[in-house]
């Protein structure tokens, strides 16, 4: 096939791919609608130059000149329109619109007259090239103005519009460039100006370009696209291969081939779009996650600063009637009735006890404001922890308990850690062994687990665990679910606080037991200083 005819091919199968992809991409947009319209005459022009060129005689090459110039007269006028509503400028330029379309009725219906076309006539290497009648130079200068009309709209435009905006004009402004110089090529030889129609087969740049400014800019898929285009020229081709066929035998045969590129290229594309359409859809899901998240955080950080502030605000107050009931039960101010003690001794220890919880939220917030400073130094851990099982024998006697503490061997246990911090996680794990155990014993014990770590235990014979219990109460705000028959002052945050300290000085605590009612053993394991 020779190089004019080919170009018209070229042309008409890409407007009618484009065409399709972009109306089917959103059928109920306008600027799509319009695009489709756009594409659908260039491709008629396109059909119509290709029967023109392989013409066997003027009459029917006139017939088909007449066809792809009916067709080309719309083609600005639909591209005109088209911008308007791409740059959404209708209601102001309506009218230029309005006679755009009025203009091209009327060289329509003048198209199939000797006045719009006379004849065809050799020139060059064109067997019935067209001479042009007395109306086609003013509808020659009316398709030129339409030309440029649209082109002013888009660079104006173009100026003032944002990144993305000016990006689809940019495409449309190149494509209209390429595609109209390459179509004006065929004009010269109306007016006997020797120079070849070579430019013809950049019509497709033209409405390639338009396409994708719409399409990339509008999420569509370029996979699939690219998979469309690819199945419909692969039909096309072999469908303008029936056509030529030389024999029957190869027209059967191109039929059969055809049928078959159609079968599998409609499951090709049908398996693109739905891995397209999983993929758009999990990367819907993802952002609106990502969303989520991220405001998840700034209310989590929110409700950190907030627990701080009122915490700090708090504690001021308590620590005061903390401290003025205990000189006060101390005899600081003087002696006290025993009518008196009672309830200052209540005051005193729920003071106590609100200090305690207030200190736990303070030190979240400053966990998870990445704010908590530590003060590691080197301590006996034997001693540290033998101590604080001296601070509750008092208590464990009066609810009828047995305290103890024993240590593997004489050696020392040296370890790396915030004193401060690693009391307060051993503090409460007795006092939690000893609140949950209604009756029996409480043993703590220290010993190597390891020769690089040691490991403290405190066992009880209280209220105990079932597994869902252990899995779950070292998060925050968690408790047992009998545990308040045994204590209600719990808020589930001490264990949620001992685990990040001891992360913090690379440890581990974790939790064991049988079953409920046969008691618990909790484990604090630490590196030994080197």
């Amino acid at each position: 096939m020779e190089f004019y005819p080919l170009s018209a091919v070229v042309n008409m199968l890409t407007s009618i791919v484009l065409g399709f992809l972009v109306f089917s991409s959103d059928r109920k947009n306008l600027v799509n609608r319009m695009f489709a319209l756009f594409a659908g005459a260039v491709a008629l022009w396109s059909a119509g130059y290709f029967f023109w060129q392989i013409s066997d005689s003027s009459a029917t090459a006139l017939f088909w000149v007449r066809v792809l110039m009916g067709s080309a007269i719309f083609i600005p006028f639909f591209y005109t329109h088209f911008v308007v509503l791409f740059l959404e400028k209708d209601g102001v330029h309506r009218s230029a619109v309005y006679l755009g379309y009025l203009f091209a009725f009327l060289f329509f219906f003048a198209d199939f007259t000797s006045l719009f076309i006379s004849a065809v006539q050799p020139i060059l290497s064109f067997p019935y090239w067209p001479v042009p009648g007395i109306l086609f130079h003013p509808f020659l200068f009316i398709w030129l103005f339409y030309v440029a009309y649209p082109t002013v709209l888009l660079v104006r435009t173009m100026r003032d519009a944002h990144a993305e905006r000016r990006q689809q004009i940019k495409y449309t402004l190149i494509g209209m460039t390429v595609g109209y110089l390459g179509g004006a090529s065929n004009y010269f030889l109306w007016y006997g100006i020797p120079v070849l129609p070579i430019g013809n087969v950049l019509v497709s740049v033209y409405v390639l370009m338009v396409a994708y400014s719409i399409l990339k800019h509008h999420l569509f898929s370029i996979k699939v696209i690219a998979t469309e285009i690819f199945v419909f020229a692969l039909w096309f081709f072999i469908l303008f291969k029936v056509f030529l066929s030389d024999t029957v035998r190869e027209q059967v045969y191109d039929i059969g081939l055809l049928a078959a590129t159609i079968l599998v290229g409609t499951v090709l594309i049908r398996s693109v779009i739905r891995e397209v359409d999983s993929r758009e859809h999990i990367e819907r899901l993802a952002a609106k996650l990502k969303v989520a998240n991220t405001r998840l955080k700034e209310l989590d950080e929110r409700k950190s600063e907030f627990l701080s502030m009122a915490s700090h605000q708090l504690r001021t107050p308590l620590t005061a009637i903390k401290g003025y009931a205990s000189m006060l039960l101390e005899g600081s101010f003087g002696e006290i009735g025993e009518a008196v003690r009672k309830p200052l001794d209540t005051i005193f220890k729920s003071s106590n006890r609100l200090v305690q919880i207030i200190e736990d939220f303070l030190t979240i917030s400053r966990i998870e404001q990445n704010r908590l400073a530590y003060n590691f130094e080197k301590a006996e851990l034997k001693e540290l922890v033998s101590g604080l099982v001296a601070d509750f024998s008092e208590e464990a006697r009066k609810k009828g308990l047995t305290l103890t503490f024993s240590a593997d061997g004489d050696g020392t246990y040296e370890v790396m850690i915030d004193k401060g911090k690693i009391m307060q996680i051993v503090s409460n794990l007795i006092d939690n062994a000893v609140k949950y155990t209604p009756k029996g014993s409480v043993a703590v014990t220290v010993g190597k687990s390891s020769p690089s770590t040691v490991r403290v235990t405190i066992s009880d014979t209280g209220i105990g665990m079932d597994s869902e219990t252990r899995k779950k109460i070292f998060q925050k705000f968690s408790r047992a679910k009998d545990a308040n028959l045994t204590n209600i002052t719990g808020t589930g945050l001490g264990l949620y606080v001992a685990t990040r300290l001891i992360v913090a000085h690379k440890g581990k605590i974790w939790a064991e037991s049988k079953g409920k009612g046969k008691g618990s053993a909790f484990y604090i394991e630490l590196p030994l200083a080197k």
